[in-house]
């Protein structure tokens, strides 16, 4: 406040001070669950410093400047952490104004998707006079189909090419792959090895794969998983899974 030309400040604007109660929200359609948690504070602008992201929500009283930045409500906000620090907005006497937004790591959900896929042939083998020999029973066919995603949640330690890498390399998801197991020199990549017809010789065999089917239940992948940023430091990975047919 100014009386006379004098500004009065109320409260130490020296440390981060909140100025509302969290606002929790659930972001993810078909998912009843507040993971974001957002909040205004104040501070001198020349106090002013960005957290880490990371940096645990302060949910006990006295764990940092301005206590318990919940309030007296009963709120449990054990496990946010800090993914974004808005912008700053100027309130008059140095001091600003921004939110913070904490968010905690999302539990697996899942969504329906149509795929286009193309599926193996099929080949018989059979022996004919000490001949083997194989025989073409169905042919590649691509078809539009009813999948499944899963959404998945992952924590990075920093936002560095090497924590980043290290993240998806251990939870990368290969997508269905059809193989010759050959064995002849010189021996060769898997990638190389794929085959659009499988036959008892394959991995998966013929008689799995048409187990698979048989089962109703069996999934495949039918993509290669993806990676994306939800908030902060939080990576997201989808999968998306078919029948066999």
């Amino acid at each position: 406040m100014a009386t006379n030309g004098t500004t009065y400040m109320d409260g130490d604007f020296t440390v981060v001070t909140p100025i509302s109660l969290p606002e929790m929200t659930a972001p993810i359609p078909g998912v009843n669950v507040n993971y974001i948690l957002t909040q205004e504070f104040v501070q001198l602008e020349a106090n002013f410093a960005s957290l880490a992201l990371n940096t645990a929500y302060p949910n006990a009283a006295g764990s940092s400047a301005g206590a318990d930045f919940a309030g007296d409500d009963t709120l449990n906000a054990a496990g946010y952490i800090l993914v974004e620090e808005g912008p700053l907005r100027d309130i008059g006497a140095g001091v600003v104004r921004w939110q913070r937004k904490y968010a905690i790591l999302p539990q697996p959900h899942y969504d329906p998707v149509q795929v286009s896929y193309t599926f193996p042939g099929f080949m018989f083998e059979q022996i004919v006079g000490g001949i083997e020999t194989l025989s073409v029973v169905r042919n590649p066919f691509t078809r539009s189909v009813p999948g499944v995603i899963e959404h998945r949640y992952f924590l990075a330690g920093t936002n560095t090419q090497a924590a980043i890498q290290s993240l998806e390399t251990s939870n990368f998801v290969q997508a269905q792959q059809f193989l010759w197991p050959r064995d002849f020199d010189p021996p060769v990549p898997n990638e190389a090895l794929q085959v659009d017809y499988i036959w008892q010789e394959t991995s998966p065999s013929l008689g799995t794969y048409t187990s698979w089917i048989d089962n109703g239940t069996q999934t495949i992948v039918a993509q290669a998983s993806q990676f994306d940023r939800w908030n902060g430091n939080i990576i997201h990975r989808q999968v998306i899974t078919i029948l066999p047919a």
